[in-house]
């Protein structure tokens, strides 16, 4: 019987073995690196948020009125620079794409073989992380097209109100449907995508095929008869994450937010990232031995406790 909670166990187990069996600083880095290449372009970078002439009284507005004529007569050069700014973020945000494709492929590698290796794994992996990006990149075109047809919808039926220039039952049902219509493709595009990540990669690096061949194995081989054990499994998962981000949190504030510098977040967080990714693999273990990616032996009891500071530096 497939079980959600019984892997708990084990990744913790692996956890353990991976990275205090023993503790070496180097591999910490080196690991925690291919975490950070494996998260990139996936959080969002805190700003200073609020309005920059917020509390500035008439200056701030005169300044703000006087940047918006400049605005209104350069409306050209204002244009072009804005599209140029896009594209730029565009490419930029392509790219990080690529190499966190790459990244998480590393990461996976990384874990599975109890490794910390950084060239090896770019190199090995560079087949699988461009299919997974070229697939990522094509679906973020669909979900860019879906959602602009969302909003194409809620206009179509807010129409006659905007027309009429008032609020009323055209307009509320056209922002309820687009609203509903937003959450539905969000929480789909938020499961298919923590899917590919927990069980599609396994599938594509154990059977060395692609991401819509991988899918296809996970849709019909793996999925049906154990819906309800992949239900209980992402309700746990996300019980895990929720205390994880509880955790983090703390450090961030205890560490008078260094341990939320990127690269420095990824070495600091590093068991989070490493039970995380054990977590799926050792839940997919339970499918067969075909699917078993880390060693069949790791068990809480057989991976020994980290290594204790000896005498002379206990009370360092």
């Amino acid at each position: 019987m497939i079980s959600a909670t019984k892997p708990v166990d084990r990744a913790v187990a692996w956890t353990r073995q991976v990275l205090f069996n023993p503790f070496h600083a180097e591999r910490w880095f080196t690991l925690g690196f291919c975490a950070f290449l494996a998260e990139l372009g996936s959080g969002v970078g805190g700003g200073g948020g609020g309005n920059p002439f917020a509390g500035s009284g008439k200056e701030g507005q005169a300044t703000f009125q006087h940047l918006l004529a400049w605005g209104m007569a350069h409306l050209v050069l204002v244009i072009t620079l804005g599209v140029l700014l896009f594209f730029l973020m565009l490419i930029i945000g392509v790219a990080l794409q690529w190499v966190s494709s790459r990244g998480q492929f590393m990461f996976l590698d990384c874990v599975k073989r109890n490794t910390a290796e950084v060239a090896g794994p770019w190199r090995q992996c560079r087949r699988l992380g461009n299919n997974l990006f070229v697939f990522r990149f094509l679906f973020g075109l669909t979900v860019l097209g879906a959602l602009l047809g969302i909003l194409a919808v809620g206009f179509l039926i807010a129409y006659a109100d905007m027309a009429a220039r008032r609020f009323d039952t055209a307009a509320i049902a056209g922002i309820v449907v687009a609203g509903v219509l937003l959450v539905v493709l969000v929480v789909g595009c938020g499961l298919l995508n923590q899917v590919i990540t927990d069980f599609v990669m396994p599938i594509m690096y154990c059977r060395d095929i692609g991401v819509v061949a991988a899918l296809r194995i996970f849709w019909e081989q793996l999925l049906p008869g154990n819906v309800a054990g992949f239900a209980c499994f992402y309700l746990l998962r996300a019980a895990l994450a929720l205390g994880a981000g509880v955790f983090c949190c703390v450090a961030v504030c205890l560490t008078c937010c260094l341990a939320a510098i990127p690269y420095l977040s990824a070495v600091v967080f590093l068991p989070v990232s490493v039970f995380f990714r054990s977590y799926s693999l050792c839940f997919l273990a339970q499918f067969g031995p075909e699917w078993q990616l880390l060693p069949a032996d790791v068990t809480p009891a057989s991976v020994p406790p980290p290594p204790i500071p000896s005498a002379p530096l206990a009370g360092i």
